[in-house]
C-alpha cells in the first residue's frame, strides 16, 4: 500500500480510501473523492494498491483486530466476499442500502450475503487487440487466442482471473458444470499456454502494447480505455461467445473509531448516489448499480449492457468463485510453469 500524496493528519475531518492506481484511481478522485471533499470539507487520502488481493497490511490488521490502515475499502467483489465471510466488514445502515435496487441473479453476480458490502458497478471483460493485426474486422471468437501467430504474445491476468467461465464455454463445456466438471476449461487453457506471455496486471502494460510486444490482451474494459488514452492503437471487442463480468465493491472495515465509521458511511452514500454513479461509471466505462443512473453511450453502443439478455454472460457464480479461486489460480500457474 502507498499513499498518492503526503499523509493527511488524523483529525476529525479526514478519510483514508483504498484505491487502485491509473485510470481507476483518477476516476475515483475526480468523480467521487474531490466532489465529496467540496461538499463536506472532509479531506480524502487515497491509499494505493495493485492487483486483486487485499493488501497484506490491511489483512494483517483485520485478522489481529487492530485498527485498519484505511477507512473505506474499494476492491473487487471476490476479496470483498471473502472479507465479508471472515467478519471483517462493518454492517452498513439502511440509509446506505435503501434505494440501491437488487439486480436479478440471472443477470449479475450475486451480492455479498450480508448488508456489509455494496457493489458499486459491473465491469465487463473484453478482448483488446492490435488494430494493425486485424485491419478489416475485430477478432470474432476467443479461439483467436490460440492462433499460432500470437504465440507468446497474449496477456491475461495473474492466476487466470476472470477467464475460467470463458474457457469453460469456449472449450465446449457448460457454466452449470462448474466446479464439478471443468475438464473443458482446463483442456482449453492448456492449449492457450503457448500463446501466453507472462500474466500481468494492467499498470505499465500500455508500454508493451505501444512497443507491439503484445498482440492480444484479456482485460477489464476500463484498462483498455486507459491503454487507448496512453496512445496504444488497440481496439476492443466482445467475441461472439460472450464474455464474463465482475463487480467492484465498497465497504467499511471493522475496528475503526465511531467517528471514522460515520464519515466512511457518508462517503459510501455519496459514491452510490445516482448523479455521482452516473459520472463515475461513465468515466470508467462500467455499468452503475443505482437504478436511476444511466449507463454510458459507450456501453450501449458496444452491446455489453445487454449481454445477460442475449445469453452471452459467461460469469461463474460469485459464491463458487470465492470458494475456488485460490485452487484455480494455483492450477493455472502450474499449467504455465509446466
Amino acid at each position: 500500500m502507498r499513499r498518492d500524496r503526503g499523509p493527511v493528519p488524523d483529525s476529525g475531518q479526514t478519510l483514508r480510501v483504498l484505491t487502485w492506481a491509473g485510470r481507476w484511481g483518477q476516476a475515483l478522485r475526480a468523480e467521487v473523492s474531490e466532489p465529496f471533499t467540496a461538499l463536506t470539507g472532509i479531506e480524502v487520502e487515497h491509499v494505493v494498491t495493485v492487483g486483486l488481493p487485499l493488501p497484506t497490511e490491511l489483512v494483517r490488521a483485520l485478522q489481529s483486530g487492530e485498527r485498519p490502515p484505511v477507512d473505506v475499502v474499494w476492491c473487487n467483489g471476490l476479496p470483498a466476499a471473502q472479507a465479508d465471510e471472515a467478519g471483517w466488514c462493518a454492517p452498513l445502515p439502511d440509509s446506505i442500502t435503501r434505494g440501491i435496487a437488487e439486480l436479478p441473479s440471472a443477470a449479475w453476480p450475486v451480492r455479498a450475503t450480508s448488508p456489509s458490502v455494496v457493489n458499486a458497478y459491473v465491469v465487463h471483460y473484453v478482448l483488446a487487440y492490435q488494430r494493425s493485426l486485424y485491419p478489416v474486422a475485430a477478432p470474432a471468437s476467443w479461439q483467436c487466442l490460440l492462433d499460432e501467430r500470437h504465440r507468446g504474445r497474449v496477456v491475461v491476468y495473474p492466476g487466470g482471473n476472470g477467464l475460467f467461465g470463458i474457457a469453460q464455454v469456449v472449450g465446449g463445456g457448460r457454466l452449470n458444470d462448474v466446479p464439478r466438471h471443468m475438464s473443458p476449461a482446463w483442456s482449453w487453457l492448456s492449449r492457450l499456454v503457448p500463446s501466453l506471455a507472462m500474466p500481468a496486471y494492467s499498470v505499465g502494460l500500455e508500454t508493451q502494447l505501444l512497443d507491439r510486444k503484445i498482440d492480444l490482451a484479456f482485460r477489464a474494459l476500463p484498462n483498455v480505455r486507459a491503454f487507448q488514452a496512453a496512445g496504444a492503437d488497440v481496439g476492443w471487442v466482445v467475441p461472439a461467445e460472450g464474455t464474463a463480468d465482475t463487480v467492484d465493491t465498497l465497504w467499511v472495515p471493522r475496528g475503526l473509531p465511531d467517528a471514522r465509521v460515520a464519515r466512511a458511511q457518508r462517503y459510501l452514500r455519496f459514491a452510490l448516489s445516482a448523479p455521482v454513479q452516473e459520472r463515475w461509471c461513465a468515466r470508467l466505462g462500467v455499468l452503475p448499480m443505482h437504478p436511476a443512473a444511466s449507463s454510458s453511450r459507450l456501453l450501449q453502443q458496444a452491446g455489453v449492457a445487454t449481454l445477460a439478455e442475449e445469453g452471452r454472460r459467461l460469469t461463474i457464480d460469485y459464491q463458487i468463485q470465492a470458494g475456488h479461486e485460490t485452487e484455480w489460480a494455483a492450477k493455472f500457474d502450474r499449467l504455465l510453469s509446466g
